[in-house]
C-alpha cells in the first residue's frame, strides 16, 4: 500500500533521531538517553536507529562505550533522501492507472500530472533542508501530528532546559 504525503511514525522517528544526533555531533549518544528524552519507546526507537545505521545516515556501535552518532556531516543529510530511504514507495498520487494506460487529455490524466507536480515541489523543499539547517535552529524540533481525540502528546529536541516551543 502506498502512502500519500503522510509520513509514518516511524519516518517520523528517524528524522527526530537523526535532528537529535545532529544537535550532538561527534558524541556518541545511546538509545536509553534518546528515548528517555523524545519520548520514544526504546523498542522502536531500536529498530529506526538499525535502519538508519543500514542505510549509512548513523554509525551504529554496540557494548559499554557504544552509541551512535551520525554516519556522515549532517550538511550532507537531507530530509528527503531520508524519507525516499525510509519509504521508498511516497509519492503524493492518485489510483495509479492499469501499466502503460495514459490518458493526457482527460480529467485523470490532469489530476495525475498535477499530483505528480506537487511531489516534485514536496521533495525539492525537502531536498534543501539539511539536518545540520536544522541542528542550528534556535528553537526545539517539534513532531506534528494531528490533534483533537486520541492524541498524544509528541515529543520534541530541546537545546536547553530554558527553550520553549512557538
Amino acid at each position: 500500500m502506498r502512502r500519500f504525503m503522510q509520513l509514518t511514525g516511524f519516518i517520523e522517528y528517524g528524522l527526530l533521531v537523526l535532528a537529535y544526533a545532529s544537535r550532538h555531533p561527534g558524541e556518541r549518544v545511546t538509545v536509553r538517553q534518546m528515548a528517555a528524552e523524545l519520548g520514544i519507546p526504546r523498542n522502536q526507537l531500536m529498530k529506526v536507529v538499525h535502519a538508519l545505521g543500514k542505510a549509512g545516515y548513523l554509525s551504529n556501535s554496540r557494548g559499554r562505550t557504544g552509541g551512535i552518532r551520525l554516519g556522515r556531516p549532517a550538511e550532507l543529510i537531507t530530509l528527503g533522501d531520508v524519507i525516499r530511504t525510509m519509504q521508498p514507495d511516497c509519492q503524493v498520487s492518485g489510483k495509479q492507472p492499469e501499466q502503460g494506460t495514459r490518458y493526457p487529455e482527460s480529467p485523470a490524466g490532469a489530476i495525475q500530472s498535477a499530483l505528480q507536480s506537487a511531489t516534485r515541489a514536496y521533495f525539492d523543499v525537502l531536498d534543501e533542508c539539511t539536518f545540520a539547517d536544522l541542528a542550528s535552529r534556535p528553537r526545539p524540533i517539534t513532531r506534528v501530528r494531528k490533534t483533537g481525540a486520541g492524541a498524544r502528546p509528541m515529543p520534541s529536541l530541546r537545546e536547553s532546559p530554558a527553550a520553549t516551543t512557538v
